[in-house]
């Protein structure tokens, strides 16, 4: 990046296009550390900080009309434990809840329980094998029917069924038992210390309805009429759901917290593509709301100069990273390919690891590909900010990598491709088909040789080798009331679509790859 460059950089930070922390980062990325990159702010009339906006609260039920939202991958499924995904969660969330859910500091905050279980309440037993929740009075089911201890203790025993089949059955696996107290408590007994005791009934974890599931419960789950036709407390009730395209709710007027939700009506629309969606939003204004904008910056930049709305930018907890199989998917065992009992042959290498964590050029990724809306780390981890780690590092080095390969025996063969022990250094590298993770796929494609790159994470435990970037949730919001604006803060998680397919082979270059 030269000069010219970062002046133009430095232009968008003060249009607000850029966060100053994005700037940092990025300039961290190039190699200058984070106090010279921040001098460089001032002396531009960039101000050193920016006052938050006020939250909007409501002040009555109702009233805020239609709410109209686009998620290009569309809700199939409304059962929250059989359904899989972001966009399934995302739309049974309207219509189910937990009984508690997680703050973005990682904060339990309670939802359906009265209170969250702690030692000084006496909720979480010493020996961390139980944990007594309260549950709130006076919640109904959209249907009017009171929810009680039966529908928590009904929740586990349905979503631990084998003949369920429920994906949700990893959280609820190491309950002992679920015992009732009274009406409004539950105890739940754990078969060994349990530090997470918050994964089953919390967060993505809801609670259903015992008197509507009840007779679903084992093989009969696919059967029931509420998988498509949600009965649940939360602050909306269903009023249609067409799978893979759209569902409408109505207001909820018998939702147990007060002056909640403020709109009367919603509609949440599924299909297209990450572009259109934002189009939709900030240049036609069709809709109030589109959500994962898997959408270039420069694109995003242009259509949100049309005026109509906005782009909100949200540091989120996900990472854009590769994903390595430690598995051989090659070999077949028991008639099972990947098989745990077949290690990788080549990623059991600690050198091969780490040379490919070093040909991950995440500062270019940034750059070029996803701008104010990813923030480069070494971390797998990196939200909550009390769990950041700052003793790890992310480099951009071939040079290095070449010479750990060397020295662990991988030779170059009269190819250019490396091998040891008869195997060869190839790898195959698939991604989904949309335009920011195949302009990733491209940079890794051919591996310069430029001056060394180092950087320190903006945030927080380490993963292996691949994590190009963090990004940040992103998603366009028509101008409107705060309301709306309040409702911005999602999670931005994209699960792969088709594929396509790339070998990457470790060669003189340090790495390269073709298409096969």
């Amino acid at each position: 990046m030269d000069e010219h460059e970062i002046r133009k950089l430095l232009e968008q930070v003060k249009a607000g296009r850029v966060s100053r922390r994005s700037f940092v980062q990025t300039m961290v990325g190039l190699g200058l550390i984070a106090p010279m990159a921040a001098q460089l702010l001032p002396g531009t009339g960039v101000a050193q900080g920016q006052p938050k906006s006020a939250g909007f609260t409501p002040t009555k039920r109702g009233g805020g009309g239609r709410l109209f939202l686009l998620w290009w991958q569309a809700p199939t499924l409304l059962n929250p434990h059989i359904s899989v995904g972001t966009t399934n969660s995302d739309g049974l969330r309207i219509f189910y809840e937990p009984l508690a859910s997680f703050d973005p500091d990682g904060n339990l905050v309670p939802v359906l329980a009265n209170e969250i279980p702690s030692d000084r309440n006496g909720g979480v037993d010493k020996d961390g094998r139980s944990v007594v929740w309260k549950l709130k009075k006076g919640v109904a089911w959209h249907d009017g029917q009171p929810f009680t201890a039966d529908d928590v203790i009904f929740t586990w025993e349905y979503a631990v069924d084998p003949a369920t089949a429920a994906a949700s059955i990893g959280s609820y696996s190491e309950i002992e038992k679920v015992e009732k107290l009274d009406n409004l408590t539950v105890k739940v007994f754990f078969n060994k210390p349990t530090p997470f005791w918050a994964d089953p009934f919390c967060g993505r974890r809801t609670i259903i309805p015992k008197h509507l599931f009840e007779a679903y419960k084992g093989a009969k789950s696919r059967e029931a009429p509420t998988n498509l036709k949600p009965v649940g407390t939360g602050p909306y009730r269903y009023v249609d759901f067409k799978p893979a395209d759209s569902i409408r709710a109505e207001l909820n007027p018998n939702y147990h917290v007060p002056n909640r939700p403020f709109f009367d009506t919603l509609e949440l629309k599924g299909g297209g593509d990450a572009v259109s969606a934002a189009r939709a939003v900030l240049q036609t204004g069709e809709y109030d709301y589109a959500w994962n904008l898997q959408v270039e910056d420069d694109v995003l930049n242009r259509l949100e100069r049309g005026g109509r709305g906005r782009v909100d930018i949200v540091t989120s907890g996900n990472i854009e990273h590769i994903q390595c199989n430690f598995t051989d998917p090659w070999k077949e065992v028991d008639g099972e390919r990947s098989s745990v009992k077949a290690p990788h042959p080549l990623l059991t290498d600690p050198a091969v690891r780490q040379a490919l964590n070093l040909l991950v050029d995440r500062a270019s990724i940034q750059e070029n590909v996803y701008g104010r809306t990813g923030v480069v780390t070494a971390n797998y981890l990196n939200l909550p900010p009390r769990f950041a780690s700052k003793n790890t590092r992310w480099e951009f080095n071939v040079d290095k990598a070449n010479q750990l390969l060397d020295a662990a025996g991988w030779k170059r063969g009269p190819d250019g491709v490396r091998a040891k022990d008869g195997k060869k250094l190839k790898l195959v590298y698939q991604t989904a088909i949309n335009a920011l993770r195949q302009k990733t796929q491209a940079i890794l494609r051919t591996f310069r040789r430029p001056k060394p790159t180092t950087g320190k994470p903006w945030r927080s435990p380490s993963r292996a080798a691949c994590a190009p970037s963090s990004p940040t949730a992103t998603s366009a919001l028509a101008n409107s009331t705060g309301a709306q604006a309040s409702a911005s803060r999602r999670r931005s998680i994209s699960p792969p679509r088709r594929r396509c397919t790339a070998r990457w082979t470790c060669s003189s270059g340090g790495s390269r790859r073709r298409r096969s």
